[in-house]
């Protein structure tokens, strides 16, 4: 009886043991296929599309070449920045979406970055330092962006905010999550295709934190084969990315891999291993379709044999 007696504990523990140790397997397979929706990527990328269109009045009405992947969306608001940028804020289908356009002239633009670097202010983020061009860019833009807001939750009521930006509008889109999450807006979704880094490991543990609290899912970063502006500022000079990365692995931005990696660690298997052979090209396109407004290659085509094929100092 006594045998009996130990047998039968040595099973209850193996199978508590078992038991346990499936259910962490199971929590870990759900939080990993809940990462990434390509669906709501897609719908992200419509409204990055949105954001490149020049002609601004067909966008408020709703007439762009871009327009027609999302033709349910309405009261477009467009706001300027004198940081060649742009934001469109609307609603669409129970959502209120906000969307940074990158910069017009990305060529320059990588010609001009540099790792200049501030402060960040929040009392909340010891340490934290950020690329100044970005901050200024977000700073000067938060307070008509905080206006239109307002605007729509009043029409709508407290909507939840799909966040999204492409290249430049990709790093204005993670300082706008803190930023919103702050001020008492409720942040659904964040993807941004093609960020550069923005601030040091310190700021990238703090955005890390901000994106986990996103409301549906936590935030992604979707990068492409060889873009480049994913290793800008390189690491080299104190800067890391924050949220987690979906690398699209191939030219045809059809396939993709959820990479291993934290708050200011990334993993060496996704963009990152090809720092030294880098093609602007893939920047240009994101989930097999160009970034600009129209869906040809023309202008995504422009200048590109022109630019540099690799990083010089590391990723």
């Amino acid at each position: 009886l006594k045998l009996q007696f130990l047998y039968l504990i040595a099973v209850r523990v193996y199978w508590k043991t078992t038991m346990k140790a499936l259910m962490l397997t199971l929590s870990m397979a759900a939080t990993a296929a809940a990462q990434y929706n390509y669906t709501s990527a897609l719908r992200s990328a419509y409204y990055n599309k949105m954001s490149y269109c020049d002609d601004t009045v067909s966008v408020v009405d709703m007439t762009c070449a871009a327009c027609q992947h999302r033709p349910n969306a309405k009261d477009i608001q467009v706001i300027n920045s004198t940081f060649d940028t742009r934001v469109l804020v609307g609603y669409d289908e129970g959502d209120i979406f906000v969307t940074f356009r990158g910069s017009h002239n990305l060529l320059n633009w990588i010609a001009d970055l540099d790792a200049a670097d501030i402060e960040y202010n929040n009392a909340n983020c010891s340490g934290c330092r950020v690329h100044q061009g970005f901050y200024d860019a977000f700073n000067d833009i938060a307070p008509k962006l905080s206006a239109s807001l307002k605007v729509l939750t009043a029409k709508y009521g407290q909507q939840q905010v799909i966040v999204t930006g492409h290249s430049l509008g990709a790093a204005l889109s993670l300082h706008a999550l803190i930023y919103l999450q702050q001020n008492g807006f409720v942040v659904k979704t964040l993807y941004n295709f093609g960020s550069p880094r923005v601030g040091n490991p310190a700021f990238a543990k703090f955005a890390g934190a901000a994106a986990e609290k996103v409301a549906v899912q936590p935030a992604v970063r979707v990068t492409h084969y060889r873009d480049p502006v994913p290793h800008l500022p390189l690491l080299s000079m104190g800067f890391a990315h924050a949220i987690h990365e979906v690398f699209y692995s191939d030219e045809t931005g059809l396939k993709y891999v959820e990479c291993t990696d934290s708050p200011a660690d990334e993993d060496d298997n996704c963009s990152d291993q090809f720092w030294f052979a880098v093609y602007p090209s893939d920047h240009l396109h994101y989930l097999d379709m160009p970034t600009h407004c129209e869906d040809t290659d023309d202008l995504a085509a422009a200048n590109v044999e022109a630019w540099p094929r690799s990083m010089p100092h590391g990723p």
